[in-house]
């Protein structure tokens, strides 16, 4: 697991795949892959983040929402990013 807290991920090749929210839970359906992603709603919450956040600001926002300590977001939200760096959704740049 990566844990530098000045990486900075995009969002793959939109065409690629359809979003579906329901408010809560998030569903990104992978087209070429026939996969199902859900995010549940912390999870979520990390994608409205992504583009153009590095990993260490995208942590302290999401540590304030959830009014958790700040080691305990970082753990969280990388843990969020890596697995959608695994199914491809997202890049590091």
């Amino acid at each position: 697991m990566m844990t530098d807290s000045l990486f900075q991920y995009t969002i793959g090749n939109r065409k690629d795949f359809k979003i579906r929210d329901d408010g809560t839970n998030m569903f990104i359906y992978e087209y070429k892959k026939g996969i199902i992603t859900e995010l549940n709603e912390t999870a979520r919450y990390v994608w409205t983040l992504i583009d153009g956040n590095e990993t260490q600001n995208i942590s302290a926002l999401y540590a304030e929402r959830y009014g958790i300590p700040i080691e305990h977001a970082e753990k969280d939200v990388t843990e969020v990013l890596e697995a959608l760096v695994d199914t491809g959704i997202l890049k590091r740049v």
